[in-house]
């Protein structure tokens, strides 16, 4: 044995010896295998080399413990294989420190016996080998052999000049495998079949299989070695791989030693070689497809298997030839590769897996059989990867993570890898297909822009954060505009992450910002529900406490998983919060995530197509805005232009730290360079620049359509480098409008693939191909759909945006996507959008809550009334709590739309949800138009509860708009109803309103006997939040009539029940009252210790509304005390604070102190401007108390500016408003 090695070493054996013996044969003597036999198929694993390689390197060095591992290696291999002939088979591939052998039919004795005593000889070959003193002492290492008999498929796959790979394949190959991984250290497992033909001792039952018995089976006579043949040159160079060959054939050697070694697998599925006769050139077609790739980042197709885990491709960078950025190619294979593979329909669910390190690197065998060949635990690991993927997936060892730098990786965690006793840390890489598309495009024209971006980018690495607004027409350039941007900003290595807004996620909450938080923080769609909460708890953990507030983070981490479609337990604080509490507790969690993404460096986030944005997404986006100045994060919005601009637009806009980039088309010399791009930077002939600058009118995406539209009509022509129309350019006859051109094309498609793209469109701008196949009215199998999608993306009417196992596509441009749906008629469209929303039952059945709005969208769009009725209430109600007000009066007014005449009770419930919506909007004329609906439905139906509820709501409202009067109207008719037929919450509810309104017409008295009656009864129905209102309410009457001290208590009653209820709101409401309470008995700094009071805790909860209502109250304390400036700041604050929020009240309210504060001070015009606007606001949300306080105001304003005819008017004014209202 020490012999072979020696002529190993000196690399003296044939280049003959890297095939088998038999193909050899067949070659000198010009002729082929047959594909198809039948025989005995052994595989034999070696283990134990890759401790032996450890401790040898440790002892001698690595150079030294190399050789010695070769010495040791060849000296049992070549024993091996020296065994293997002797018993008539053919060693046809090694598998690092593995052997598939083949023992063909028509050898003396037959194949299964003759296969069977050679897994003897083996297994008493490595015992023998146990005895052998390596440098570092014993060896020990083991063997487990497998075999199985029948019918054969043997294959070659490869072509030159990358080498040609012998591959056994079929279900015999894979019982195989299968006896193989049943097999024990030193153990040899048959299949049934190879049992079967042996004698009767030989083996004992193993499960399904049997285990071969030791010293069963008589010595074998050698089988006489071939005689060893030559062959030429060229048809080795056929054979072998270029490397290989070149190196070997040059006098080059290949010393036995350790490299940094990255080595890929990949497990591919769909061919049938028992079944199919052409899975013999599928698999010639998929395997030098991997070649040709494999030769382009210089890498090396070590094998080619089949077997029990399917078929195996493996290939390796560093071995044998070297690149210093070998991970980087190898990762670039990889996706290049799995997209390739895409158009070879017959091959499914690829799985690959890369590690990087050290390995032994070396020629393996004897002079009769060798091949080149790495062992190490690397190895391992990267085929332990690819067998954890997911189809369509690629995952990393930490060693490839850290050594790639062009690509970004999301984190698995840890997995449990065969073979290790601990986790191993796992990494996706992210795609980059498309940011390296981008890195091609060239971005034409635009150079203002172009200048304003670069200045927007220094800005931001100074630190200062901005929000840039992008807006144009359709197909004007605005997401190319974007893309440019990005490329900036990577090629600072800066972050970015994208958020699509998508016209049927209109009214789901937040759906760009999970697509952000998503890439951010590394949520993969295979994740499930509890893997996906652990990422974001690990996410919330790294964010840094608010001073003094430990855990404040967490306590709102209920809300973003809301946010993101997870149910999570609620904490104590999240149970408290309601409506816009809650929504404005998410925002600051949501804002600290965003944020956290420009830590290290600065960061890019966009929301893409946000025309079709979500309102809290929208709204969110202005919150995080408002807070850019001192982050370096940019944020940007890409908008078609409105008519009509919502408030969250203009507050955009307000912002001093914005920029509008508003894009307009081409103009001609630009819009010609980049048809000339698109040609591939042909001429373009004068008849050709006419048509593209007549028709397209410097739109990019109308040229680019328009360029296609005349390549698929044959009507472009190339001569000497000029692109020119065919024919007579004057007959052409073309669409004006870029939606006509797409309809043209649309036209064009095949009946089919004109009927999927159709589909699709009905599923949204983003589709799923199972869920397509699901909904497809022709229900295509998957290998045909799959073949439609790839000629409607080679027509680029759609783009794979993500492999399986979800395979994502969509539309490129939101203009495909729309006109596609258009074509539809109105028939078509509801019957597949209640296909699409019954797919989305069956999928999510039991819960529904992560589709809910998807539901809502499809069956409010098809043909299943009551399915949309009952999906539209849920959405509604889902949004009112999330305080997505207007998603939420959306939902319900298509609710009511669909309902019948006589389902009255629905209409009610549908109605009175609506109107909860308009009471928080302050939409006084709708809110009545619903009251008086419920009124007539509730008389309709009989139902005296109902009619006692909207009496009491129409008081509340009343009350709320400053008619007292019209309110005890309302309220005593409640009351009268609810005594009559013992509605006691009814009848508590409307005792409390009639109180309120008393006492907003000074008659106190009668206020508090109401306000007792109605406390009482709220405390026998254990309605703790009624008995609260009216606590509080008495207090303040108390206070009104100078009774401070009573005030004081029942105040601090308010705030002890509120304080068990853990409502934090109502908390900070009765640290507001109490401290109302010290100022009027003139206990300034107890007054001044309970706004502070208030405003922690307000901030503590996020509580914005009474933040700003504290603020509003320190003004109105500082003002008596004199210090105008400090009454100043906070007054400012307050109204920063009730603009951000949407509080006009609030506003209205704190721009009427500024200008008394101003007026005070003698700065007239401010005052009068400040005092204008106030009264401005009040009047439009239609307060008039607030309007006779704001005109009140503007009289003392100018009483104290001395000009005492307009100080009498305006409070003759406000007397009659007063007089009006019945105060």
């Amino acid at each position: 044995m020490e012999q072979r090695q020696g002529d190993l070493d000196r690399l003296l054996f044939p280049l003959e010896a890297l095939l088998p013996l038999d193909r050899r044969q067949a070659l000198a003597l010009g002729q082929d295998l047959p594909e198809w036999g039948q025989g005995t198929v052994l595989f034999a694993d070696v283990s134990g080399f890759t401790p032996l390689m450890e401790r040898l390197t440790d002892a001698l060095g690595p150079q030294r413990g190399a050789e010695e591992l070769t010495r040791l290696l060849n000296g049992l291999f070549a024993s091996l294989i020296e065994a293997v002939h002797g018993h008539g088979g053919q060693v046809i591939a090694f598998g690092g420190d593995a052997l598939t052998c083949w023992f063909p039919e028509g050898v003396q004795g037959g194949s299964s016996l003759r296969g069977a005593a050679c897994a003897l000889a083996l297994l008493e070959r490595v015992e023998a080998f146990q005895r052998v003193e390596s440098a570092s002492g014993p060896v020990s290492l083991s063997i487990h052999v497998g075999l199985a008999s029948g019918p054969v498929r043997r294959l070659c796959a490869g072509r030159a000049p990358y080498g040609r790979h012998e591959v056994l394949a079929g279900a015999t190959v894979e019982r195989m495998g299968r006896a193989a991984s049943r097999a024990g250290a030193d153990q040899a497992v048959l299949d049934a079949a190879t049992a079967a033909r042996l004698p009767p001792n030989a083996s004992r039952p193993w499960g399904e299989f049997a285990l071969l018995q030791p010293g069963s089976l008589p010595p074998m006579p050698a089988v006489p070695l071939s005689p060893t043949v030559s062959l030429p040159a060229p048809m080795l160079r056929r054979w072998l791989a270029g490397p290989l060959y070149r190196r070997l054939r040059s006098g080059g050697r290949f010393a036995a030693e350790l490299r940094r070694v990255t080595s890929l697998f990949i497990r591919f599925a769909g061919l049938d070689y028992d079944g199919d006769p052409q899975a013999g050139k599928y698999l010639q077609r998929y395997v030098s497809l991997a070649q040709r790739h494999l030769a382009a980042y210089g890498g090396y197709l070590a094998a080619v298997t089949c077997g029990d885990k399917g078929n195996l491709l493996y290939a390796l960078f560093g071995a044998p030839i070297a690149h210093e950025d070998d991970p980087e190619r190898a990762l670039g294979f990889a996706w290049e590769f799995r997209e390739a593979v895409r158009d070879l329909l017959f091959i499914r669910e690829q799985r690959l897996g890369i590690s990087l390190g050290k390995v032994y690197a070396g020629i393996l065998g004897s002079a009769e059989r060798c091949t080149y060949t790495v062992l190490g635990d690397e190895i391992n690991v990267s085929a332990r990867l690819m067998e954890e993927a997911a189809p369509g997936e690629i995952l990393v060892s930490r060693a490839v993570e850290r050594a790639v730098k062009r690509f970004r990786f999301r984190s698995l965690g840890a997995v449990q890898v065969k073979g290790h006793t601990e986790a191993i840390p796992v990494f996706v890489p992210l795609s980059l297909e498309r940011e390296r598309e981008e890195e091609e495009e060239v971005l034409v024209g635009r150079e203002k822009e172009k200048e304003g971006l670069a200045a927007l980018l220094e800005r931001v690495a100074s630190g200062r954060g901005h929000l840039l607004l992008v807006t144009g027409e359709a197909g004007v350039g605005k997401s190319a505009l974007v893309r440019f941007l990005l490329r900036q900003a990577r090629g600072r290595a800066w972050p970015a992450y994208v958020g699509a807004c998508l016209s049927y996620g209109q009214h789901t909450p937040y759906l760009p910002w999970r697509a952000i938080l998503e890439q951010a923080y590394g949520l993969t769609p295979e994740m499930g529900a509890a893997e996906r909460v652990a990422r974001l708890e690990e996410a919330v953990a790294r964010l840094p406490e608010p001073p003094d507030r430990p855990g404040y983070w967490p306590a709102r981490f209920p809300l973003l998983a809301e946010a993101m479609g997870l149910e999570v337990p609620e904490t104590p604080l999240t149970r408290s919060l309601e409506g816009e509490l809650r929504r404005d507790n998410a925002f600051l969690l949501l804002e600290a995530l965003v944020r956290h993404l420009a830590r290290e460096r600065p960061a890019v986030v966009v929301l893409e197509d946000a025309y079709w944005a979500d309102e809290l997404s929208l709204l969110l986006a202005a919150h995080i805005g408002q807070g850019l100045e001192d982050v370096p994060l940019l944020l940007v919005i890409v908008q078609r232009p409105l008519r009509v601009e919502p408030p969250v637009v203009q507050a955009w806009k307000r912002l001093p730290w914005q920029t509008t980039l508003a894009l307009e088309p081409l103009p001609g010399g630009d819009s010609l360079e980049l048809a000339r791009q698109r040609l591939g930077g042909a001429v373009l002939s004068p008849r050709l620049q006419g048509l593209l600058q007549e028709k397209a009118r410097g739109n990019p995406f109308f040229i680019e359509e328009l360029l296609r539209t005349l390549g698929e009509s044959g009507l472009l022509r190339r001569s000497d480098g000029e692109v020119d129309l065919s024919g007579d350019g004057e007959a052409i006859e073309l669409p004006d409008t870029v939606e006509d051109l797409v309809r043209a094309r649309l036209d064009r498609l095949p009946e089919k693939e004109r009927l999927t793209l159709k589909v699709a469109a009905v599923i949204g701008r983003t589709f799923r191909r199972p869920l397509l196949q699901e909904v497809h009215p022709e229900r295509p199998g998957e290998t045909s759909l799959a073949r439609q999608l790839s000629r409607l993306e080679q027509a680029a009417f759609t783009l794979l945006e993500e492999a399986g196992p979800e395979w994502r596509y969509a539309f490129p441009h939101p203009i495909l996507h729309e006109v596609t749906y258009e074509t539809l008629l109105f028939a078509q469209r509801r019957q597949l959008h209640g296909a699409v929303g019954a797919a989305l039952e069956r999928q999510y059945a039991g819960n529904p809550a992560p589709v809910l709005e998807a539901l809502a969208y499809h069956y409010a769009r098809s043909e299943e009334r009551e399915k949309a009725v009952h999906y539209l209430q849920q959405a509604a109600e889902k949004a009112r709590r999330e305080y997505a007000n207007e998603a939420a009066l959306g939902y319900y007014g298509q609710a009511l739309e669909r309902l019948l005449p006589e389902e009255r009770e629905k209409r009610y419930e549908l109605l009175a949800g609506r109107e909860r919506i308009y009471d928080l909007l302050g939409e006084r004329q709708a809110q009545e138009k619903d009251l008086q609906e419920m009124g007539r439905l509730a008389e309709a139906l009989s139902d005296l509860r109902l009619r006692i509820e909207v009496l009491n709501r129409r008081a509340r409202r009343a009350v709320d708009i400053g008619e007292f009067r019209p309110a005890l109207r309302f309220a005593r008719e409640a009351r009268r109803w609810a005594e009559r037929e013992g509605e006691r919450a009814g009848l508590a509810e409307a005792q409390k309103i009639l109180a309120i309104a008393h006492a907003s017409l000074g008659e106190y008295e009668k206020a508090r006997r109401l306000l007792d009656l109605a406390c009482k009864l709220y405390r026998a129905q254990d309605n703790h939040f009624g008995e609260a209102s009216c606590l509080s309410n008495l207090g303040l009457i108390y206070l009104y009539q100078g009774e401070a001290e009573r005030a004081l208590s029942y105040l601090a009653r308010f705030l002890e029940l509120a304080r068990s209820l853990g409502d934090r709101p109502r908390e900070t409401l009765a640290w507001i009252n109490l401290g109302l309470a010290q100022f009027y008995r003139g206990a300034y700094e107890e007054a001044r210790d309970c706004y502070r009071q208030a405003l922690s805790l307000s901030r503590e909860t996020g509580h914005r509304a009474g933040e700003a209502l504290a603020l509003d109250n320190l003004g109105a304390l500082a003002m008596a005390l004199g210090d105008l400036d400090e009454a100043t700041a906070c007054h400012r604050q307050a109204l920063e604070m009730a603009r951000m929020l949407g509080d006009r009240e609030g506003e209205a309210t704190s721009l009427s102190s500024l200008g008394l504060l101003a007026a005070y001070q003698g700065r007239r015009e401010e005052a009068r401007l400040y005092l204008q606007r106030s009264l401005e606001q009040y009047r439009a949300i239609g307060h008039r108390r607030g309007e006779a306080v704001a005109r009140h105001n503007a009289g003392v304003a100018e009483v104290w500016a001395g000009n005492a005819p307009a100080a009498v008017e305006a409070l003759q004014e406000a007397l009659a408003l007063r007089e009006e209202i019945g105060e």
